[in-house]
């Protein structure tokens, strides 16, 4: 079991060295559960072992696969058609948000003297994109049930941003959390500590802005009803009006037209 720094907010990792040196031993049904429940003891076992490459194709495995389902439970509101196109778009959404931000945190990391090589932050990312894609997953049933129960489709659309959200704001925290893990190995004296925590916290802005305007670069992942299918949508707008406009007709917009609608059938 990793002990766990409850002062900090940081994950502590264990310091001995596996006696055996042998490979990544969690099979692919643990690697979920303790993604959640001690992801330290993943990263230790990732880590301190002579093999992290089965570690990283797992957790790679597992963020595709969550991402591929989310996908398709986004997209089949409009039909099977548009929920394979959704099934294979919102992992490439993830990974590519990536792959764009992922060489300023390198580089600003070097920069403030961070400890953490390149290969350590790759694992972390991927422990971050499969806890969130396990987090989607478990969300999937929830928002079935209102597609079932004819919520709409501004409602629907609005539901499973919200929840795109929840999962990876959780999911960064662990990459925060194990970045400042691997912190702790920094002498207390070092004075560019402080800014590294603001630098992950900037960055972690930073691909929330990008992650938003690719998915709009990249939509639809839903489909709007009365549009016919199309791998990809005419680039107007942004990622921020949609929602607004979304937000508008679940809370004021079909509220005044059913009002609306409701004064014509029973006039005065």
């Amino acid at each position: 079991m990793v002990p766990r720094n409850g002062g900090t907010g940081t994950l502590e990792m264990p310091s001995q060295v596996y006696a055996d040196g042998g490979t990544f031993t969690m099979t692919l049904m643990e690697v979920p559960s303790i993604l959640l429940r001690r992801p330290a003891d993943l990263w230790a076992e990732a880590t301190l072992r002579t093999d992290s490459r089965r570690a990283s194709l797992l957790l790679f495995a597992i963020a595709m696969a969550g991402f591929t389902i989310y996908g398709a439970v986004l997209g089949i509101s409009n039909g099977p058609i548009q929920a394979v196109a959704s099934a294979a778009k919102l992992p490439a959404l993830f990974l590519l948000t990536m792959a764009i931000s992922f060489p300023v945190l390198h580089v600003l990391n070097l920069l403030f003297g961070g400890q953490q090589k390149a290969s350590e932050l790759t694992l972390i990312t991927l422990i971050a994109l499969a806890a969130t894609a396990t987090i989607l997953v478990a969300f999937a049933p929830i928002s079935l049930f209102f597609l079932v129960t004819g919520s709409g489709y501004s409602f629907y659309r609005l539901l499973n941003v919200a929840i795109l959200g929840i999962a990876s704001i959780i999911g960064f925290r662990l990459f925060v959390k194990g970045c400042n893990g691997l912190d702790k190995q920094v002498p207390e004296t070092d004075a560019l500590a402080p800014n590294r925590k603001g630098l992950l916290r900037t960055w972690v802005l930073l691909v929330a802005f990008v992650g938003c305007q690719l998915s709009w670069t990249m939509r639809p992942f839903f489909g709007a009803p009365d549009l016919e299918f199309s791998v990809f949508r005419k680039q107007e707008g942004n990622f921020y009006q949609s929602v607004g406009r979304a937000i508008y007709d679940v809370f004021g917009g079909e509220a005044v037209s059913k009002g609306l609608e409701a004064s014509r059938n029973y006039p005065d």
